[in-house]
Parts: C-alpha cells; structure tokens; sequence
C-alpha cells in the first residue's frame, strides 16, 4: 500500500503517569515526490502551525489565526 496522505497523532514530549502531551500532525506528498511533508501541526497547546512547527508566529498580511484564547489577525 502506498501512504501518500497522513494525519497522525504524536507524543510531543515523553509521557508520565500525570502528562501525555501530544500534538496532531497532518502531512500530504508534494507533485512530484515521494515521501510526505508536514503540512499543518496543532500543537500540544492547541495553537495552529501552518507550514512550520515553529510555535514563534510571524504572521503575513491576511492570514488569520486562533492561538487558543482569541483570534489574531
């Protein structure tokens, strides 16, 4: 079988008897290649990451998002 899209669920830092943080990763396979990328992550905290799993927002003209408490444009 050949895996081309995944959404999977990760442990983002090593479980304890009182802490399982995990974050959700969606990943889809650029034209023209054969493995999958990353494509949008939502973190253990619930921020949205969209092309970066770097949670130091820069934002860019119109994009919008929710960072969990309120809406950033």
């Amino acid at each position: 079988m050949l895996l081309v899209a995944a959404i999977r669920v990760v442990p983002s830092a090593p479980w304890t008897s009182t802490s399982n943080p995990t974050y959700w990763a969606f990943s889809t396979t650029p034209a023209a290649a054969t493995v999958m990328e990353e494509r949008m992550r939502i973190d253990a905290s619930g921020n949205l990451l969209v092309g970066t799993s770097n949670t130091t927002w820069q934002t860019q003209e119109g994009l919008r998002y929710f960072n969990g408490s309120s809406l950033i444009v």
